[in-house]
């Protein structure tokens, strides 16, 4: 099943029960905008699988709401000794790519659809509420990354660092 087939078949009024009990602190509009615009969307075909997992609560990191880990496969291994399935970060994907992936079956098995939906468009809006803040942030990581390797990057040292955290959170308290 591709998530196109997802979109297709649940309504507005039955995702938005699944996103209040996994993002119950997040906007309902944020998925409602991004919902109706991936109704309207063709699919791009993609050879990506998408994967979900719900990270254990010390792993939230203390937010709010849940965290899940949402990534893709196609396929391609790496050998560490067990020749897992390569890991693919998505958020930064086109949405039309998006809707052209296959979801796992055994996500399907793990998650009801409704919430593969939410927490699928919970991703997609992890760098952005639309495709051009997404793509704005993805050019924006490209030139730091480009003022790294070029050598001009404003660096600090761990030392430093541990010592501005250390003063934020006594400062916090």
């Amino acid at each position: 099943m591709k998530l196109h087939d997802l979109v297709e078949t649940i309504s507005w009024r039955e995702l938005q029960p699944a996103i209040k009990e996994h993002f119950p602190h997040s906007e309902l509009l944020r998925f409602e905008h991004v919902y109706l615009q991936l109704r309207n969307m063709s699919f791009l075909p993609s050879p990506m699988t998408i994967h979900i997992s719900k990270l254990p609560e010390p792993c939230a990191f203390e937010l709010d709401d849940p965290v899940y880990d949402v990534y893709a496969t196609d396929g391609t291994t790496w050998n560490n000794g067990m020749n897992r399935l390569e890991h693919f970060a998505i958020e930064f994907r086109r949405w039309e790519e998006w809707l052209g992936m296959d979801v796992s079956q055994e996500v399907l098995d793990r998650f009801t659809p409704m919430s593969i939906l939410a927490i699928c468009i919970d991703e997609m809006t992890a760098a952005g509420n639309t495709q051009e803040d997404i793509k704005a942030e993805f050019e924006e990581i490209k030139r730091r990354v480009e003022e790294v390797k070029s050598g001009n990057a404003k660096t600090i040292s761990f030392d430093e660092l541990k010592a501005r955290m250390h003063k934020k959170l006594s400062s916090s308290e």
